[in-house]
């Protein structure tokens, strides 16, 4: 898939998926597996990132995308990561984020955009 957009924003949004699955979906003595898919539906780009790590709870998902909220307060995490991401992809992308997530279960996080230029491309 080749997409004609911000290159840096995308870069920033997995990046910042991938540091908290490493930061706060790890559990011990578990492997974390963390997956990124993408397709295409009726003209529209659908991501879809999970990991299967330690979940939200059901407390902070209503919160998950304003600036300061973490569960890393104190240890390092500042609670920005998924505020940016929200930015970057309904402001910079005009796109659409929607995140669910079980506590113990991991997390899903959809993202949809309309009007991103792309081709299909296959070797």
């Amino acid at each position: 898939m080749i997409i004609k957009s911000y290159l840096g924003a995308f870069g920033q949004i997995f990046t910042i998926f991938i540091v908290n699955s490493l930061r706060h979906g790890q559990v011990e003595d578990k492997i974390l597996n963390i997956e990124v898919s993408c397709k295409f539906v009726s003209g529209a780009i659908h991501f879809r990132f999970s990991d299967d790590g330690a979940g939200i709870s059901e407390n902070l998902l209503d919160k998950v995308f304003e600036p300061f909220v973490t569960t890393k307060r104190g240890e390092g995490g500042t609670g920005l990561g998924l505020s940016i991401v929200y930015n970057l992809v309904t402001q910079r992308l005009g796109g659409h984020i929607e995140l669910q997530s079980i506590e113990g279960k991991g997390i899903c996080i959809y993202m949809h955009f309309n009007d991103l230029p792309f081709r299909q491309h296959f070797e």
